[in-house]
This record gives structure tokens, sequence and C-alpha cells, in this order.
């Protein structure tokens, strides 16, 4: 049997780590869809987020999706410390004008309490996969914070709400509290 991985190496984890105990100032990126009104609730999906604490530290957070031999999909959650964001993405309409995609910034203003990493592990009959699905940042505030690999195209979704992050992590193994 094939074995597919694709964990957040050593660096990642660290990265996720040193946000324990500072202050999340903001979340921002350049909104694929939008499934609510712009507050998390529900979700939004991006094609990269752009975490930022007190420190004026910048994790961007993106994903892409991989494909088994037997063409099953999965997914890599990249992390990446940033001195600036990247430049928001642009797309190009029918008459090759740039068109700005909706950029998103949500004032986050809770310390990090915790984090954990949520697993997804299946295997078909010849194939094994395994894979970090999702981060979830607890907050000061009492909220937490899910991003997660996009269903659907590669990109990241965000939500702070309870019921969604409930959906997302089912059949998850938390790996990493």
């Amino acid at each position: 049997m094939k074995k597919y991985e694709a964990k957040f190496d050593k660096n990642e984890i660290d990265l996720l780590k040193n946000m324990i105990g500072k202050q999340m100032t903001s979340i921002f990126g350049s909104s694929i869809t939008s499934h609510d009104h712009g507050d998390l609730t529900p979700y939004q999906s991006y094609a990269t987020v752009f975490l930022t604490n007190e420190q004026k530290e910048i994790l961007a957070f993106s994903c892409r999706v991989l494909e088994t031999q037997h063409n099953e999909e999965y997914w890599k959650i990249s992390i990446q410390k940033q001195e600036n964001p990247a430049p928001f993405i642009f797309e190009v309409d029918d008459e090759d004008k740039k068109v700005n995609l909706t950029n998103t910034e949500i004032l986050i203003e809770s310390h990090v309490m915790g984090m954990s990493i949520f697993s997804k592990e299946f295997e078909t009959d010849m194939e094994q996969l395994n894979y970090d699905h999702a981060v979830v940042f607890e907050l000061e505030n009492g909220r937490n914070l899910c991003i997660s690999a996009m269903n659907g195209p590669c990109g990241v979704d965000i939500t702070m709400d309870e019921e969604e992050i409930q959906k997302i992590l089912a059949g998850c193994i938390e790996r990493f509290v």
C-alpha cells in the first residue's frame, strides 16, 4: 500500500507554537468566496490568509491540492513567516482589466491561549493518506479561530463559528495540542 502524507514540518509547528501567549491582532487576505457578510460567520475562503500579532509578525497560510497516483485528492497547508504580506491577488475580466478580489481584514484583538492541529486519515484498497487539515487557535476572548484546507479549489477557509468548526473537524484526529 502506497502512503501519502502532507503534514506541517517542524518549522511550521514552531511558527504556530510561537503564536501562543501573543495577541493576535488581525487576519486578512483576498477573499475567493464569501459565505456570509464578512464577519467570519460561518466562513470565508481565501487564496492566502495572513495572521498578524502584536509584534507585527505575519504568518501566511496557503494551501494546494495534491493528488495520488490513483487520483485521490488531499491537501497541503503551508505556513510561512513573512516580513510583508504578499500582494493581493487580482483576476482579469473579459476586457483584460484587473479586478481586485474582495479584500478582507478582520480585527481579532485577543491573546492566543492555545492551538491544536487536526489531521485527516483515510485509505483505499491501494493507498493510505494522512494530512493536516486544520489549525484551531483558542483565543482569550472565549472564541476559536479555525484555519482549514478549503474543500474544492486551492485555498484556505477561516471561521470563528463553532458549528462550522465542528463540521470541519468531523472525522479529524487531534494530533497536537
